[in-house]
């Protein structure tokens, strides 16, 4: 098996292909948002959700099935499907992780917005680093939890209870 950016190179192509289709989804979704009406707005957060734990595992389908955009997308419902309750859970964990992390530096941005700019410039560089260290761990996670859902094997650094949310 291919790893890293050589794997993902020999799937250019496909990823290219989801990336413009989610984006013309997510530019769709905004239209549909941006109409004065309430319900628009409300119907339009509907279809973000779904639409979020729809394409959850797009990305691992691609690369691991090698498949194009529709069956990764009809393969993603598949598994998203067998797995909602471990997908919701593991939500709420990085959130309130991700709430936990923030926190020093929403205090650092308030201290450089009240006191001195010299702090913001700090408060956006750790902005910045939560925002990749946990995009990885979100990512990284999703694909130990398709590995587990697709093979029943627990993937290395993980539990069997992890991967089935009883932890």
């Amino acid at each position: 098996m291919k790893i890293g950016l050589i794997a993902a190179a020999d799937r250019l192509f496909p990823i290219s292909m989801w990336t413009l289709v989610a984006s013309t989804v997510g530019v769709a979704l905004r239209l549909i948002e941006s109409r004065s009406n309430r319900l628009n707005a409300l119907l339009s957060g509907f279809l973000g959700v779904g639409w979020t734990i729809a394409t959850y595992f797009v990305g691992p389908v691609l690369m691991f099935e090698e498949s194009s955009v529709l069956p990764a997308l009809k393969r993603s419902v598949e598994i998203t499907r067998r797995t909602w309750g471990e997908q919701f859970s593991k939500a709420v964990g990085f959130g309130i992780f991700t709430f936990l992390f923030a926190i020093p530096g929403l205090l650092l941005f308030a201290l450089g917005v009240l006191f001195n700019p010299a702090l913001l410039l700090p408060a956006l560089l750790y902005g910045l680093m939560l925002s990749v260290v946990l995009s990885a761990a979100r990512t990284v996670f999703t694909v130990a939890l398709y590995r587990f859902v697709v093979s029943g094997e627990t993937p290395a650094g993980f539990t069997r209870e992890s991967m089935a949310g009883n932890a």
